[in-house]
């Protein structure tokens, strides 16, 4: 039987609010972790990532 997991692309606010806080942004992340949803964000959301999280 074939599985097809749901595909989630995150901004980068939402990966902020998932990595800080403990909220529905984090349960998203802890999906993927234990690959039960694919998550996908591009190069431009991880730059801007980085650009937000260093200081």
């Amino acid at each position: 039987m074939t599985v097809f997991l749901k595909k989630v692309v995150l901004d980068t606010n939402t990966l902020i609010s998932g990595l800080l806080w403990d909220g529905n942004e984090a349960r998203i992340l802890e999906k993927s972790e234990r690959k039960e949803i694919h998550l996908f964000v591009s190069m431009g959301i991880l730059d801007e990532l980085e650009g937000v999280l260093v200081i």
